[in-house]
């Protein structure tokens, strides 16, 4: 799922392959409402290791990820932002949302002309008309993920297994069951 994001924004020329590992998204702002633990969190951190400053929205607070002035950082740092979603909105170059609501919708008439828009959760979070300012919309990845997930709980799961079955098979450990 995450693959797909940066081959949309490799399409979308954001994520500049020329440049070394670790500078793709240099310049670039992003904007990820939900911090979940899933998807919000994780993501922000794989963008702002890739060099672009991200802004990490949650219902409290904002946190900002990146890598310092000029990327001086290897690793990125995480900061306490006094931006709210209004100020964010008009100036991120990609917006992607995955707040788990039926009725919330990001406001169209705030993204800056061009954005991409993408929505991880399962439900619309964006208004109807928002591909009237963003260069690319994807409208749903929601059950992706879940389909992802639900894929990687079954290969922890068997791999959970197949090691049982080793080290029981080693001891030979006849009272193992399943």
């Amino acid at each position: 799922m995450i693959d797909f994001l940066f081959k949309i924004l490799e399409y979308c020329n954001l994520y500049d392959t020329e440049v070394s590992y670790g500078n793709h998204l240099h310049g670039k702002i992003i904007t990820i409402i939900n911090r979940s633990e899933v998807v919000g969190r994780p993501l922000a951190a794989l963008l702002a290791n890739d060099g672009a400053k991200v802004y990490s929205v949650d219902i409290g607070d904002v946190l900002e990820f990146d890598r310092g002035n000029n990327l001086q950082l290897r690793k990125y740092r995480v900061m306490d932002s006094d931006k709210k979603l209004d100020e964010l909105l008009p100036i991120s170059d990609v917006v992607i949302t995955g707040v788990p609501k039926a009725g919330y919708r990001v406001p169209t008439n705030l993204l800056k002309e061009g954005v991409i828009a993408v929505n991880f959760s399962s439900w619309k979070n964006f208004e109807d008309n928002v591909r009237d300012k963003a260069s690319i919309f994807v409208p749903s990845i929601g059950k992706v993920t879940t389909t992802m997930l639900q894929r990687n709980l079954i290969r922890l799961k068997r791999h959970q297994l197949n090691w049982k079955i080793r080290y029981s098979d080693e001891r030979n450990d006849d009272k193992f069951s399943y």
